[in-house]
């Protein structure tokens, strides 16, 4: 597991694909409807770029709302069957019918639009950005479709590659239907109140049986205390990917089974004997079937408790555990009863 100072990073990939061919691709002439469906050959293109994509794993589909982009999703989604999420701060940059000659000059950063009315480079780019900001920051350790229109494809191009906003921004020309993949790594700083704090961000695991007892992992590399289930997040993982590898390395839990989660809130602890800060981010997880589990790599011991045998155990793990199972969420935990060799840490 990785520490970082005061930090939380995202890393995403992202496919970027570019609709298929409308009869308005063919000719830049004045007075054509700007939002044109698929025609035959952009619906072959999609279907080829479909069969190239079928292999892919996406986490989320994400489209422009004009309708030859959404119908290019559509079809690319026949092989993954997943919800095309709208972003309207995709759709193709707004200029109005010109021509081809115009268009070109329009990705000039420089360029002033006569008409006040319409979008001009910097918009467009500033629109995009933000989502792909967004994308980001909501999306960690996953992988994104996009589906959405060349002038937009730009303003990928230039994020990904860090470009500076001068001269013409039309540099990464792409066809109908042409696949583009990016990937990011981004930091978020995290703000804090404790001067040269360390966090490390934790996925702990709330499990119960059907007599209402809750699971408690005794690790080996621990000071013998029973502790909820899960660790650190590692660099690169998002919540349910560390989630799901500590439990297999704690409890043994096959990857193979699905299951639903609830974030129930944040708990911070110190510990003192380390220097660092914790965040623990606790979660409820609920199975269909309850799944047998057994010692980990990580585990010397595993057993389900009991409110009242959970009410013994004199350690912070215990007291996190019984305060959001059984006790008020809200209210303070108090450490002024636990032993001096226990693991020193305090509320924050």
């Amino acid at each position: 597991m990785e520490e970082r100072k005061g930090a939380f990073v995202s890393k995403v990939k992202i496919i970027f694909v570019r609709h298929g061919q409308t009869d308005q691709n063919l000719n830049f002439k004045e007075g054509e409807d700007l939002d044109q469906p698929l025609n035959q050959t952009g619906i072959k293109q999609l279907e080829q770029t479909r069969d190239e994509l079928a292999e892919y794993h996406f986490d989320a589909i994400i489209s422009s709302p004009l309708q030859r982009a959404y119908q290019s999703a559509e079809i690319i989604n026949q092989k993954h069957n997943l919800e095309i999420h709208i972003e309207d701060d995709l759709r193709e940059f707004d200029v109005g019918i010109i021509s081809a000659e115009d268009w070109q000059k329009r990705f000039d950063i420089d360029y002033v639009n006569s008409d006040p009315d319409k979008e001009n480079l910097k918009e467009l780019f500033n629109r995009v950005y933000k989502v792909i900001d967004k994308i980001i920051k909501d999306y960690s350790g996953k992988t994104v479709l996009v589906v959405a229109h060349g002038g937009v494809q730009h303003a990928f191009y230039a994020y990904f590659n860090k470009l500076k906003w001068e001269g013409n921004m039309r540099i990464s020309k792409t066809k109908n239907g042409e696949i583009k993949e990016y990937e990011m790594e981004k930091t978020y700083q995290l703000k804090s109140k404790y001067p040269n704090a360390f966090y490390r961000v934790s996925a702990k695991a709330i499990i119960m049986d059907n007599q209402k007892r809750v699971l408690m992992v005794q690790e080996n590399y621990e000071d013998g205390d029973f502790d909820l289930p899960g660790g650190g997040i590692d660099h690169g993982e998002d919540f349910e990917q560390a989630l799901r590898r500590e439990l297999m390395e704690e409890v043994n839990f096959d990857q193979k089974i699905n299951f639903n989660y609830q974030i129930l809130g944040v708990e911070t602890t110190f510990k003192s004997s380390r220097g660092l800060w914790l965040m623990n981010i606790i979660c409820k997880i609920d199975f269909t079937k309850l799944p047998q589990f057994s010692a980990g790599k990580d585990s010397a011991v595993i057993k389900f408790f009991s409110k009242e045998e959970l009410a013994k155990l004199n350690n912070i793990g215990a007291k996190i555990a019984y305060k959001w199972i059984f006790g008020d969420s809200n209210k303070k935990i108090s450490y002024s009863e636990i032993p001096n060799n226990s693991k020193k840490e305090k509320n924050e």
